[in-house]
């Protein structure tokens, strides 16, 4: 007896890559490295743009779009000149502070 696939009638939901941040919200540029590595950012189509976005930076999110392979990116616009972006959610985070390791004191 042969048993064929089985299909879900249920439709998949794959979570999104990536923080998921509203439109309108604030948030941050995640990018600690130093030097003249620049952050990856695009234009609308995709090309690749230059940028001087710093670690730190606060920046609004205008709208996203889901990308199979590369997880959310996000269109930003930085506040402080309103120069606009499309980035990855891995390079925002929510709070203007960099994300410090927890270290244990000892008494």
């Amino acid at each position: 007896m042969a048993f064929g696939k089985t299909y879900s009638s249920a439709p998949s939901r794959k979570q999104p890559k990536g923080t998921v941040f509203g439109i309108g919200r604030r948030v941050f540029v995640n990018w600690p490295r130093k030097g003249s590595i620049m952050l990856p950012a695009t234009d609308r189509n995709g090309g690749p743009l230059d940028n001087d976005l710093a670690d730190g930076q606060e920046l609004e999110i205008l709208s996203w779009q889901p990308r199979s392979s590369l997880g959310l990116i996000y269109e930003v616009r930085r506040l402080q000149d309103d120069t606009e972006w499309w980035i990855s959610a891995s390079h925002l985070r929510a709070t203007g502070a960099p994300q410090q390791a927890s270290i244990a004191v000892a008494d």
